[in-house]
């Protein structure tokens, strides 16, 4: 998720570059998840994992990882509202489990693009999505995202990496 125009916004669409021809289902959901319900209903998969842009206070770059029930107390998730939404719908209506690995952004600036911390945390995040479903770079691995409940955090608001 996110919008890539917007500097460190566009760290979800660059993970989602990132895990292209991984063998992970990867989908590019822009700032707007909720348009997206279809096909992630329909992937059939355990667990739905989203990436994006999150103020959670932490140094740029860093990353967390949080589920639906830590979204309200987060001071800026970009997409906040509709994403809760979007997760909640998942678990109520498709039996589905989401998480939110939040990827803290240094500038927000239109046209600033992804800053270093940012670009090393995207590398970092998908390496370790990839590595939890099994695929790796260029490889066959999981085509879905069930394999996604390695990423479980051993605390709610867990850091992930730097």
């Amino acid at each position: 998720m996110g919008n890539p125009t917007r500097g460190d916004d566009g760290a979800g669409p660059a993970v989602v570059q990132e895990l292209s021809g991984s063998g992970v289902q990867a989908l590019d959901a822009g700032d707007a998840p909720e348009r997206y319900l279809g096909p992630m209903t329909e992937s059939g998969a355990e667990v739905i994992v989203f990436v994006d842009a999150v103020d959670f206070g932490g140094k740029p770059g860093e990353a967390a990882l949080l589920d639906e029930r830590e979204l309200p107390r987060r001071s800026c998730v970009t997409h906040r509202s509709s994403l809760s939404l979007v997760m909640r719908y998942l678990r109520e209506q498709a039996g589905q489990r989401s998480v939110l690995i939040g990827i803290q952004p240094g500038s927000l600036a239109p046209g600033s693009g992804l800053t270093p911390p940012v670009r090393r945390a995207v590398k970092g995040v998908a390496a370790a999505v990839r590595e939890a479903l099994g695929s790796s770079p260029g490889g066959a691995g999981s085509s879905g995202a069930g394999g996604a409940e390695a990423l479980n955090p051993p605390a709610r608001g867990k850091r992930v990496q730097r």
